[in-house]
């Protein structure tokens, strides 16, 4: 039970960070124009790329190493902030060095990669936070993190738009939110006692480190189709590609709140060897958010051309496919756990090289032929291939797992 109700917790609470910039696409889809919607597409395409290397996204290592050894958070929270901090400046001058070469945005290239940088460096503030409230089972101050960020983003945002409706206006209203939100919450709420090592710093950074690979595959499948979009088409497809994009991933949303419950949960379960139990409530959890999520889908595709302004036109076909795309990336997310509880990391890598390379060959082969229905299609035949690609070597893990709970870790080498 207590499970359910911190995955309903959670729930609120991404319903509350992601749900209202969802509700709010009719706002944002009147206000700015279809080419500024589509630049800011673009620019969280680059969020997804900065994302990975400004902080590492350490969530996985802090909650495998805190369920093994609980004394260890104050210190693994402090190294996380060191990483955090250590990582900005090399990303904002690649992206600096990027940005005078090729210029995407037409605005100065300080500009672009100032905000990029701020937004990830916040964004990765923000996730850490989530990450040490997770572990501590205080989903209630996870909650309250969520309705501050989200009221701050959506005040700032809203009202630099109503002044200008350029997209990186939009931008600057999110991460002043985010900002805002982090220090009022890290003042009045956050209550834990960093113990810093950074000698373990790259103990760290060794985890993490191949793991981005696997990450920056995963962005890429999910981003390369707008880069590919703004190769062969105008900003106009661009934006009406990228607000039905927003609109089906919004899918991801019921799988992210299930995720911050299950995380901690699994990893805890691993660390005390009940794999049966992990294993059924794994099936179990997964069909009833499937069913959940296809009635989801099926609502959004039908409300489609009521959030969306006529402009846009008939974006059905894509937003469902989009969506299916989600449906199956969240569904694997459950399974690569057990790679991660066996150490195998590097095998998530090259499922995700080899998926990126087919994603990147199905974007160049469809999109010049089929336009922004090809770039769909793309993404569902990536993810929906990743997707079974980790559940087989997933079912294997969880084979040698289950001989480890019987016989010992070493017995498989006899």
């Amino acid at each position: 039970m207590s499970l359910l109700k911190n995955v309903l917790i959670y729930g609120l609470s991404l319903a509350m960070w992601r749900g209202i910039p969802f509700l709010l696409i009719p706002v944002y889809t009147r206000l700015m124009t279809i080419e500024d919607f589509g630049k800011f597409g673009l620019f969280l395409s680059f969020i997804a790329f900065t994302n990975i290397y400004i902080g590492m996204r350490p969530e996985v290592y802090f909650f495998k190493e805190v369920a093994s050894d609980n004394k260890k958070h104050p210190t693994i929270l402090a190294n996380c902030y060191g990483l955090l901090f250590v990582t900005t400046v090399p990303v904002f001058i690649v992206l600096l060095f990027f940005n005078h070469i090729v210029d995407v945005f037409r605005i100065s290239p300080l500009v672009s990669s100032s905000l990029i940088t701020f937004f990830s460096f916040f964004a990765g503030w923000k996730l850490i936070v989530e990450s040490s409230l997770q572990e501590e089972r205080k989903p209630y101050l996870f909650l309250i993190l969520q309705m501050i960020c989200a009221s701050l983003i959506l005040f700032f945002s809203i009202g630099l738009i109503m002044i200008d409706s350029s997209w990186h206006y939009r931008a600057f209203g999110e991460i002043l939110g985010i900002a805002i939100a982090l220090l009022i919450f890290s003042f009045f709420y956050s209550r834990a006692r960093l113990k810093p090592a950074y000698y373990d710093l790259w103990d760290i950074f060794s985890y993490l480190w191949p793991l981005t690979f696997h990450v920056v595959s995963l962005a890429l499948v999910n981003v390369a189709d707008r880069f590919v979009i703004a190769l062969f088409s105008d900003t106009n497809a661009l934006g009406r590609y990228s607000a039905a994009y927003m609109l089906g991933v919004s899918v991801n949303l019921i799988f992210e709140a299930i995720l911050k419950a299950w995380n901690p949960y699994f990893y805890t379960l691993i660390a005390k060897n009940e794999i049966v139990r992990v294993v059924k409530t794994t099936f179990y959890v997964l069909g009833l958010v499937s069913v959940l999520c296809l009635g989801f889908i099926f609502l959004l595709v039908y409300a489609s051309s009521v959030i969306l302004p006529e402009s846009y036109g008939d974006l059905r076909s894509i937003i469902m496919l989009v969506s299916l795309s989600y449906l199956f990336e969240g569904s694997r997310k459950f399974f690569a756990g057990y790679l991660h509880a066996r150490s195998k990391s590097k095998l998530l890598g090259i499922i995700g090289i080899g998926t990126a390379v087919l994603n990147l060959s199905l974007n160049f082969i469809l999109i010049p032929v089929y336009g922004i229905f090809g770039a769909a299609v793309a993404t569902l035949i990536s993810f929906l291939s990743m997707a079974l690609i980790t559940m087989i070597f997933s079912l294997i893990a969880i084979n040698e797992l289950k001989i480890e709970r019987y016989c010992g870790p070493h017995c498989q080498d006899h």
